[in-house]
């Protein structure tokens, strides 16, 4: 039997959940520290880090708060081989590899560019028009609405003084939709399980969860937070979370997140573990109906 693994720096809510919903299928997963996973890149492993494919094989669940230090481990973690429940790209990536991504894609987003100086920075925003979002490169990390030149140039001069050299790359996009104003989809297994509570009715309709299938698709994603908003009366693809804090969100179907995932976990045990749980995403459409409110 394949050993579940949720990585995560503390319990809260949503792992509760998910430890909760393996259970019911009588499964066992267990929480674990993301700093106590092996970190060897190159040598030859000891034979207790050696992840054990054949005999007791593992499934980790990305549920990393930590982005920075998430990105690396996950990155290392697909290199190896590892059968992974994540979100993809999102989960080992940066939000410019999500973006230029999409772009590849045809997934639409707000138009973004890409901010490495305090004065080409000023430039960008202001060629784009206010409201406009700085972005850091870390996925998971939030993104600060720009109203005017004073706080571009207030939130430029911070970064570039004082914030470390990683700190200084930016993403300009175009746009500062609320919370109000955006709705957040939990993508599992190519199905919409469920979605915040916020947004406008065109961000809560059909077509915007469908977006929110498409951009999990292509960032290869078996757990991902999608958030759809509205930029000039065209749906976008606003931001990406690999670890969606869904404990209020609004069910779609006749399943919890928490269960889809468990749902998830327990077809790939039964086919048979292998190294990229993403495959399986789209091969099984009938156990959710999609309602969008």
């Amino acid at each position: 039997m394949a050993e579940i693994v949720v990585l995560c720096e503390r319990v809260r809510v949503e792992e509760k959940q998910l430890i909760a919903a393996f259970a019911d299928r009588g499964l066992q997963a267990s929480p674990l520290p993301p700093a106590t996973i092996p970190g060897q890149v190159t040598g030859a492993a000891p034979a207790e880090a050696s992840p054990s494919h054949d005999a007791d094989p593992q499934i980790l669940i990305d549920r990393c708060a930590n982005r920075s230090a998430a990105g690396n481990l996950f990155s290392l973690l697909r290199n190896q081989g590892r059968c992974l429940v994540d979100g993809g790209l999102a989960s080992h990536g940066s939000r410019l590899d999500v973006v230029t991504r999409f772009a590849d894609a045809s997934i639409p987003t707000s138009p973004t560019s890409l901010v490495i100086s305090e004065a080409g920075g000023m430039s960008t925003l202001r060629s784009m028009n206010y409201p406009c979002t700085l972005f850091p490169m870390t996925i998971g990390r939030p993104g600060l609405p720009i109203a005017d030149d004073d706080i571009a140039e207030a939130a430029l001069e911070h970064r570039h003084t004082i914030g470390s050299s990683g700190a200084r790359s930016l993403l300009a996009v175009l746009g500062a939709p609320t919370v109000a104003e955006k709705t957040e989809y939990v993508v599992i297994d190519g199905m919409p399980i469920a979605r915040s509570e916020g947004g406008k009715s065109t961000t809560q309709s059909t077509e915007a969860a469908q977006l929110a299938i498409r951009a999990a698709s292509v960032l290869n994603a078996s757990a991902l937070g999608v958030t759809i908003a509205e930029v000039d009366r065209e749906l976008v693809v606003w931001d990406v979370s690999p670890n969606p804090e869904f404990r209020h969100f609004v069910q779609i179907g006749n399943r919890s997140v928490a269960m889809a995932i468990a749902d998830l976990v327990l077809k790939r045990i039964t086919e048979g573990v292998g190294p990229d749980i993403s495959t399986t995403i789209g091969k099984e459409r009938g156990r959710d109906v999609l309602v969008v409110a």
